[in-house]
């Protein structure tokens, strides 16, 4: 897995937990030793709430298996 792949799943994982782009900054720097700016996590945050609002209102399917 790439690290632009880890970085995308870690933020979505902490955006979806309520951090801040400050929090999610320092975490992922302390973990990752990988800089980012909070500039770039609003970027990376408006781009991807869209796709969010997207996923929670698309039409539910009938029926769902469960495994």
């Amino acid at each position: 897995m790439k690290k632009e792949d880890l970085f995308s799943d870690e933020f979505l994982k902490q955006f979806n937990n309520g951090m801040s782009n400050s929090d999610i900054e320092e975490q992922i720097r302390e973990v990752y030793n990988f800089e980012v700016s909070t500039s770039t996590l609003s970027r990376i945050t408006e781009k991807i709430t869209e796709d969010i609002v997207a996923w929670q209102n698309h039409p539910l399917e009938p029926v769902y298996l469960i495994v």
